[in-house]
C-alpha cells in the first residue's frame, strides 16, 4: 500500500499492533456483562502483541490542514472556525487543577475574544497559564430570566458587563494543540492501552504489575502532547520529566478502577465516542448531571439523567421497520436516550 496507507505507510506489523490494541479495548468493553469472555480476549490481544510506545500511537496526521475544507483535524476545525466558543467544563478544569496536572497548560487557553475565526488576522492563540484556566459549569445558559440562567450559579453573571464579556474569562480548547487544524487525530494510543492493562491486572486477567501499567499510561498520556507539532513550546515548558514525576508522586496509584478510568477519560479528550463508551462501561469518572428536581428542564428526554445511548434516526423506523422493531425490543427502555447498550450493565 505504501503512501496510500495514511496511518502506517503499508507497515503490516504496525497494523497488527493496532488491531490487537483495538481487540483489547473491545474485550474490556465486556468487563461487566461477560467477564469470562473479556478475560479470554484480553489475554489473546496481549499474546498477539500490542502498541508498545507513543511512537506507535495510531493517529491520523493533518499536515497543512485548513478549516475551509476537510483537510483539518475535525475537532480543531470546529474549535477554530465554525463554533469557536466551546468552553472547558468546570469539573474537568477543577480536576486537572486540583491534582496539579501539567496537562492543563496544554489543554486550555483563555482568549480575550475566542469568537474570532482562525481565518481572521486577529485570531488569538490565547494564554495557556494553568493558574488562570477556568471552566464553565455545565447545564446553564446565559439568558436572563431563564430558570437555568448561569447567574443563579455564579453571581458575577448578574452584572451586565460581566455577562457581556464572560468569554474572555473562561478556558477554551488549547489553540496550540486541540484547536490547531494541523494537529493529529488520535485513534488508539499507547496511554489508553497501558491503562486498560492496568485495569485488567487489577481484575487478575493479565500478568504484570497494575501500578507499573498505570504509571506507564499516565506518563505516556502526558508525553503524548509532544506529538502536537505546534505545541512544542508549551510541551517543553509544562511537560518536563520533573513535572510528570511530581504529579505521579503527589497522586500515587491507589489500585482503584476509579483512578484508572478517570485517567483514561482525561486521555480521551476530543475522542468523544471512546470517552462516552468507556464512561458507560466503567462508571468512571463519577459524573453528575446538573439537575434540580424543584426546577427541572422543560421537555427533557432523560428526566435529568445523563444519556446512555443515541436514539435511532427517525428514518430508520420507516425504511427498516422490522429490524428496527426487533432491535428496539431488546432495549430495556425502548428507543430512548435512557436505554442501556447490551454491554452497559449496572
Amino acid at each position: 500500500m505504501g503512501n496510500q496507507d495514511v496511518y502506517f505507510q503499508g507497515d503490516a506489523a504496525s497494523w497488527k499492533k493496532f488491531a490487537n490494541s483495538l481487540m483489547l479495548r473491545i474485550a474490556m468493553r465486556l468487563s461487566k456483562v461477560d467477564p469470562a469472555t473479556a478475560q479470554t480476549w484480553v489475554q489473546k490481544a496481549v499474546s498477539n502483541g500490542l502498541i508498545t510506545s507513543n511512537l506507535e500511537n495510531v493517529k491520523l496526521e493533518h499536515p497543512g490542514g485548513v478549516t475551509t475544507d476537510d483537510s483539518a483535524e475535525p475537532y480543531a476545525k470546529i474549535f477554530a472556525h465554525e463554533d469557536k466558543e466551546f468552553f472547558l467544563s468546570e469539573g474537568f478544569v477543577n480536576l486537572l487543577s486540583s491534582t496539579g496536572d501539567p496537562r492543563l497548560g496544554l489543554i486550555g487557553v483563555v482568549c480575550e475574544d475566542p469568537s474570532i475565526s482562525i481565518q481572521n488576522s486577529a485570531y488569538q492563540l490565547g494564554d495557556p497559564d494553568p493558574a488562570i484556566q477556568k471552566g464553565l459549569p455545565g447545564g446553564y445558559n446565559n439568558s436572563k430570566g431563564s430558570n437555568w440562567f448561569i447567574g443563579k450559579k455564579i453571581a458575577e453573571f448578574n452584572d451586565d458587563d460581566y455577562l457581556a464579556n464572560y468569554a474572555s474569562k473562561y478556558s477554551v480548547p488549547n489553540r496550540y494543540t486541540y484547536s490547531d487544524p494541523t494537529s493529529p487525530t488520535f485513534i488508539v494510543t499507547y496511554a489508553q492501552t497501558q491503562l486498560l492493562l492496568a485495569e485488567a491486572a487489577v481484575r487478575g486477567w493479565v500478568s504484570g504489575d497494575a501500578k507499573t501499567y498505570y504509571e506507564n499510561g499516565v506518563r505516556a498520556a502526558m508525553q503524548q502532547f509532544a506529538q502536537f507539532q505546534n505545541g512544542a513550546r508549551l510541551y517543553q515548558q509544562y511537560m518536563t520529566t520533573a513535572a510528570i514525576d511530581a504529579y505521579l508522586a503527589a497522586n500515587p496509584f491507589d489500585g482503584s478502577l476509579k483512578q484508572i478510568n478517570t485517567q483514561y477519560w482525561i486521555n480521551c479528550f476530543c475522542d468523544e465516542y471512546e470517552s462516552f463508551a468507556n464512561w458507560r462501561r466503567s462508571g468512571f469518572p463519577e459524573l453528575k448531571p446538573t439537575y434540580d428536581p424543584a426546577n427541572p428542564y422543560g421537555m427533557t428526554a432523560t428526566d435529568g439523567s445523563i444519556p446512555r445511548r443515541f436514539i435511532y434516526p427517525s428514518t430508520e423506523s420507516q425504511v427498516n421497520t422490522n429490524h428496527y422493531e426487533e432491535a428496539v425490543g431488546k432495549l430495556d427502555k425502548g428507543d430512548s436516550f435512557e436505554s442501556r447498550m447490551w454491554w452497559d450493565v449496572k
